[in-house]
């Protein structure tokens, strides 16, 4: 800090008058801004692990590339050639076919939840 900064906020921090209200008020005021500094650096600091967290979650769930053709319904009728020339590439450490298809569970009368199945083969060390 230079000596101006310095002067200026030793000349804001202490009252020239005695009264006590003034350096009352100012000791409030420094608390209240360390208290709400040190409450941003908490929040940001959990909310980076949250963050952190939710992003490996995800990427576990689904995979990095996903082949599909185009057309309707978008489906590989003959994937096994495509399966074995990835499986292939430098690089790739699992392979595996997959079947996604969406339903409606439901639980009595007055609940229903969509709901995502992903069928893998389990004999494909995916």
């Amino acid at each position: 800090m230079t000596r101006l900064e310095l002067t200026i906020a030793g000349r804001y921090l202490r009252s020239r008058r005695s009264s006590r209200l003034v350096s009352l008020i100012t000791l409030i005021a420094t608390g209240g801004v360390t208290v709400g500094v040190m409450a941003l650096i908490v929040v940001m600091g959990v909310m980076n692990g949250l963050q952190t967290d939710l992003r490996e979650k995800i990427l576990v769930a689904s995979p990095h590339l996903r082949i599909t053709t185009y057309g309707e319904g978008l489906r590989l009728d003959d994937w096994q050639p495509v399966l074995e020339k990835v499986r292939q590439q430098q690089g790739v450490l699992a392979a595996a076919p997959f079947v996604l298809s969406e339903g409606l569970l439901t639980a009595g009368h007055d609940y229903a939840q969509g709901a995502r199945v992903l069928g893998i083969e389990p004999d494909t060390g995916a």
